[in-house]
């Protein structure tokens, strides 16, 4: 008689624990889930999707740039006098835009990697110091007045060995476009 209500009792017990621990393995998956959720709509809403604005931004600008440019150079001819003012009145227009537009959006960037990196891949924090230093040497080239500033040669040389960070842009992007896929997935 013991036998038969011991039998009853165990698998009870059993059964109980066997819904308990499935319930909360459910309950963690949930958790982690929404916790997974959570940290990247703040990857996204405060770092990613911040910086992908200003690159946008910062690409727009600087196409419309060469293309304008790419445009005057193919026209120009050097030894015409007025070409050759013309081509320097459009390289300080450029230097112009590039301090009041362009460096104000660099200078928002460095400002999300200082206060936002713990959002950041490390990959993409591992962009910063080179970012750093290009917007650096484009400042304080592009502070001094036309007449103080490098000669075409120096600039080009200094455009060469800092290019425009484009593999930080592109790695970016495609972060972004990562966290965006994998978000909708998990809260959808």
């Amino acid at each position: 008689m013991i036998n038969q209500l011991i039998s009853p009792a165990i698998a009870g017990i059993v059964a109980a624990l066997v819904s308990y621990a499935l319930w909360r393995l459910r309950f963690t998956q949930e958790f982690r889930t929404r916790k997974t959720a959570e940290f990247l709509e703040k990857q996204l809403s405060e770092f990613y999707g911040p910086m992908l604005m200003c690159i946008k931004q910062v690409r727009s600008i600087t196409q419309l740039r060469y293309e304008e440019e790419s445009l005057f150079q193919t026209y120009m001819n050097p030894e015409i006098e007025d070409d050759r003012k013309n081509y320097s009145e459009l390289i300080e227009k450029h230097n112009k835009q590039h301090r009041e537009s362009i460096m104000p959006i660099w200078e928002q960037m460095l400002d999300l990697f200082e206060t936002k990196s713990h959002l950041a891949e490390p990959e993409v924090v591992e962009h910063y110091e080179r970012f750093v230093k290009f917007t650096r040497l484009w400042g304080d080239h592009l502070e001094k007045p036309i007449g103080l500033a490098l000669p075409l040669e120096a600039a080009s040389q200094l455009s060469e060995r800092y290019p425009e960070p484009v593999d930080f842009y592109n790695l970016t992007e495609a972060q972004y476009n990562e966290k965006k896929l994998e978000f909708r997935e998990l809260t959808s």
